[in-house]
């Protein structure tokens, strides 16, 4: 588990951070912070029915933006793979699923037994360590 980072390519100097770093209060003089300060606890939840559009819509909006380039399928990526489907899908697999919620579902995974079956965060969301936080927690609790 790695519990602190360097943020480089910044000078020296706790106001030379971006102000969303710097106003967190939370940096060391060595240009460190402690990921357990920062990033946001108890924002993963078991998912519930009514979670079930919201994940299907963020398995959806990756496999479009990663995966339809490649394969252009138009009938499986507009027509097979739609929301009301895959919902049934994670219906079937709620018992599996935990989210990441912090007032909006951002994220989720999904786990059978010690194995992490899916793993997706909304696309605009991504970089935020939203997944990390999901993966993390799917290997202590699960793992």
């Amino acid at each position: 588990m790695v519990n602190r980072f360097i943020i480089a390519g910044f000078p020296a100097g706790r106001n030379s951070f971006p102000p969303q770093v710097a106003a967190r209060g939370r940096l060391c003089y060595d240009r460190t912070i402690n990921l357990q300060e920062v990033l946001p606890v108890n924002r993963i939840r078991k998912a519930t029915a009514d979670d079930l559009a919201r994940i299907a819509e963020i398995e959806i909006f990756n496999y479009r933006l990663n995966f339809y380039p490649i394969f252009r399928n138009d009938w499986f990526y507009f027509d097979e793979l739609n929301v009301p489907a895959r919902m049934e899908h994670f219906r079937a697999a709620l018992d599996g699923l935990w989210v990441y919620d912090d007032g909006a579902v951002k994220g989720f995974v999904h786990i059978d037994g010690d194995e992490v079956k899916k793993l997706f965060v909304e696309p605009v969301l991504q970089g935020q360590a939203i997944g990390a936080q999901l993966l993390e927690y799917a290997m202590r609790a699960h793992g």
